[in-house]
């Protein structure tokens, strides 16, 4: 399983002051951001069968959601990949695994690049809510 969580307490910290930014839109540019980084990071999914792409789902305080429009101060935003081998497509993986298979599997960090590419993504969600 892949986690990527966002605590909107800590937020503010983890984007060098985007939220400061926002100029009064705090929550709306956590809900946007966490739309628009969850979307970039299913685009850079690897796509061979679509499985790994259709295994993301949102979760808000742990709990799976449907969307983030529940979104409050003080929750946790979360972003969780529930196939088994993502993590294994992420970081690669080079040995015999547990039913005996032989790998040498190059990892893809795809949300590992998503997450580098954070501030990009912070800085459009400004401009499109006008902040």
């Amino acid at each position: 399983m892949i986690t990527v969580n966002a605590n909107t307490a800590e937020f503010k910290i983890a984007l060098g002051g985007f939220v400061d930014k926002a100029k009064g839109k705090s929550l709306e540019f956590f809900s946007e951001f966490s739309q628009d980084f969850s979307h970039a990071v299913s685009e850079n999914t690897p796509v061979k069968t679509g499985y790994l792409r259709s295994k993301w789902q949102v979760t808000i305080n742990g709990e799976p959601v449907g969307s983030v429009s529940g979104l409050k101060l003080g929750d946790i935003f979360g972003y969780v990949n529930t196939a088994a081998y993502g993590p294994r497509v992420e970081f690669g993986f080079v040995g015999t695994d547990s039913l005996g298979r032989k790998y040498n599997q190059a990892p893809r960090a795809f949300v590992r690049d998503t997450v580098a590419r954070a501030d990009i993504i912070a800085g459009e969600t400004l401009v499109r809510i006008g902040a």
